[in-house]
C-alpha cells in the first residue's frame, strides 16, 4: 500500500466507515488511476466509452473508470466532473492526436455526412 492509498484509507476510516481485509485491498486496487492522465471528460459513459473504442482501435489502453458511478447515480455525474477517459501517461500524446483527429473528422465513415440516425 502506498502512500496515497493509506490516506484514502485513513479518510474512509475517519468518516466512521469500516472494511474487512478484502474491502480494503479491492478499495485501494480500484480507487486510483495512478501512472494514467485524464484525456477526456465526457456527460455520457456511453459517450466515454465510444471515445476508449476509437482510442483501443488505435492500440491505446484506454480506460473508463467513472462508468459504473455514473450509470448507477447519474445525477451525480456533473458533481463528479463527468466520465473520465484514462489512458497510461506514456501513451497521452498518441491518445490525444486520436481525440483531435475525432473532433476534427478525420475518422468519420465515408458517406456518412452527419445525417440523423435513420436517414431522415
Amino acid at each position: 500500500m502506498d502512500g496515497a492509498d493509506a490516506e484514502r484509507l485513513a479518510d474512509v476510516t475517519a468518516q466512521g466507515m469500516r472494511m474487512s481485509p478484502r474491502s480494503q485491498r479491492t478499495f485501494m486496487s480500484t480507487s486510483t488511476t495512478s501512472g494514467y492522465i485524464t484525456v477526456a471528460n465526457l456527460s455520457t459513459a456511453m459517450e466515454a466509452h465510444l471515445i476508449q473504442g476509437a482510442l483501443h482501435a488505435a492500440g491505446i489502453d484506454a480506460l473508463v473508470p467513472d462508468a459504473n458511478i455514473s450509470q448507477t447515480h447519474s445525477l451525480m455525474t456533473v458533481a463528479l466532473g463527468g466520465v473520465r477517459v484514462v489512458v497510461p501517461s506514456d501513451q497521452a500524446d498518441a491518445a490525444q492526436e486520436i481525440l483531435d483527429a475525432l473532433n476534427r473528422g478525420d475518422l468519420q465513415l465515408e458517406g456518412d455526412e452527419g445525417e440523423p440516425a435513420g436517414g431522415g
